[in-house]
């Protein structure tokens, strides 16, 4: 009988946790059961909000990082696309929306 302590996490981002868990069934068979946790994203954006007070005071530098974005985000948004491709111009004008700030690691602009 499996119990709780046997799911493993494979997955992990500021939205969404997932785990999986192998069990045997009476016929040799193995059933894998998979179950996603949804995250708070009210505490995800907090947490951007208090590394945004800390990293503030920075001067922009090469290497710096721009923001934080939910790994689901990002490929629905296009933006992992762009980055693949080297769009700069798409990843600029995705971290410059004003839609995307809370996201950010800094203001003004990139």
């Amino acid at each position: 009988m499996s119990n709780d302590t046997d799911w493993m996490e494979i997955g992990d981002s500021p939205t969404v946790r997932t785990e999986v868990r192998f069990r045997d069934c009476a016929d040799g068979s193995v059933d894998l059961d998979i179950r996603q946790s949804p995250r708070d994203l009210q505490a995800f954006l907090d947490q951007l909000a208090a590394e945004r007070e800390l990293t503030e005071a920075r001067g922009w530098k090469d290497g710096a990082v721009i923001g934080r974005v939910p790994d689901a985000y990002y490929y629905r948004s296009g933006l992992a696309q762009a980055s693949k491709e080297g769009d700069i111009k798409y990843v600029k004008n995705f971290w410059n929306d004003a839609d995307h700030a809370r996201l950010r690691l800094k203001t003004g602009r990139v």
